[in-house]
């Protein structure tokens, strides 16, 4: 029961949908000059174009928050026991903002980044592409319990990037939408 509420925390996604496009707007189209004032081939160009810009900010975007996530938050080297003058060793706690110490690897393993966009084919263009960002599960089930405490903070790093992901991809479409003589509200 705990574990389904730990894996809902842990299972963040971001969709960008790029807007109904319309059938007629799929697939390739010819070059030819008498396509060129046609205002479906210069709508469906322009649907192509921003959805493989989106593509592209998706796919360069996911293995830049994995590795900050492993970084930023699994990646605590510091010891875990100090010895003191008398001989002795006492265990050292780090403050939450330290992140998790890195002893098995198990956890770092566990942190998985995906770009899908169904249906999108290299003759058929389809306008939902989604950045699915996971971590925990399997031999890193306590991944759940240190995102509770504070610890992981995996949302609050995916929250961050996806925001930073959602004002690039505005921006993008702006200047995309100015190429074609338009502008995004």
């Amino acid at each position: 029961m705990a574990d389904a509420a730990f894996s809902r925390l842990l299972d963040r996604k971001f969709r960008f949908p790029t807007g109904p496009v319309r059938p007629d707007l799929a697939g390739s189209y010819g070059i030819g000059r008498r396509r060129d004032w046609d205002p479906a081939a210069v709508e469906r160009r322009f649907a192509e174009q921003v959805g493989l810009f989106i593509n592209g900010v998706l796919r360069r975007a996911s293995p830049v928050l994995r590795d900050r996530v492993i970084r930023e938050r699994l990646s605590a080297n510091y010891p875990t026991h100090q010895k003191g003058k008398s001989g002795g060793a006492r265990w050292i706690k780090l403050p939450l903002s330290a992140g998790l110490r890195r002893k098995t690897g198990k956890s770092q393993k566990s942190v998985r980044m995906t770009v899908t966009s169904p249906g999108t084919t290299a003759s058929k263009f389809r306008g939902v592409f989604t950045l699915s960002s996971k971590a925990g599960g399997g031999d890193a089930f306590y991944l759940g319990i240190h995102e509770a405490s504070g610890r992981f903070q995996f949302a609050r790093v995916t929250a961050e990037e996806y925001a930073r992901l959602i004002d690039e991809i505005r921006t993008g479409v702006a200047r995309i939408a100015a190429q074609f003589g338009g502008r995004v509200a």
